[in-house]
């Protein structure tokens, strides 16, 4: 996929300046897995950390994944970022993402995934 792509930070800053001019904020998607950098943090002008979601799941009763998540969070709080775990699914994963001080969260157990825009017009 291609939020698996490996990319340039200074590429991806020159690409994206002219929307964080506007006023765009940036996500680095899957924190915690793939390719993403901590020297992303450093390079690219982001605003959210999206935690990814099997790291968040594995939360819900893993110790090392609380650990990591944790320490995910200490970071984003010293660079003023705000943290969103993806792929929640139910109430315990909820809570256990609050208990590790996670700022947002997105999954099914807050709404089912809904198309928006002109392709998700029906008739």
């Amino acid at each position: 996929t291609t939020e698996r792509v490996r990319i340039d930070p200074q590429q991806a800053l020159e690409m994206r300046q002219p929307l964080v001019d506007q006023g765009v904020r940036l996500a680095i998607d899957d924190f915690g897995s793939g390719y993403s950098s901590f020297r992303y943090l450093v390079d690219l002008p982001v605003h959210f950390l999206k935690i990814e979601g099997r790291l968040v799941r594995q939360a819900r009763t893993a110790t090392k994944a609380q650990a990591v998540i944790r320490s995910i969070r200490y970071v984003a709080r010293e660079l003023q970022l705000i943290t969103l775990a993806e792929g929640i699914e139910d109430a315990a994963t909820a809570d256990r993402m609050r208990e590790l001080g996670v700022d947002l969260g997105q999954g099914r157990y807050f709404a089912p995934p809904v198309l928006d825009g002109p392709s998700s017009e029906r008739p």
